[in-house]
């Protein structure tokens, strides 16, 4: 099933982070995506401008984000706060 909708950097990471800070209707769209188990889509820009915010000290991960040439799906890592 190709996804429906493809995250921002900011939704997702504020998703992962704190989803308090997100909108109603943010907050209803991914419950909804969550509860029937859909995927979402994450562009590569921003992996890269995670990547960037890590490295700069803007954003603490306090999870292991698995090698892209390991697993191109970030599952291992939903549910851990970054």
């Amino acid at each position: 099933m190709p996804p429906r909708f493809l995250l921002d950097t900011h939704i997702a990471v504020r998703w992962l982070i704190d989803a308090r800070k997100l909108s109603r209707e943010q907050t209803r769209v991914l419950e909804g995506t969550v509860r029937r188990a859909e995927p979402v889509a994450l562009s590569a820009i921003s992996l890269l401008e995670i990547a960037s915010l890590t490295s700069e000290g803007k954003l603490k991960l306090i999870c292991e984000i698995p090698p892209i040439a390991q697993s191109w799906q970030l599952r291992e890592c939903i549910g851990c706060a970054w």
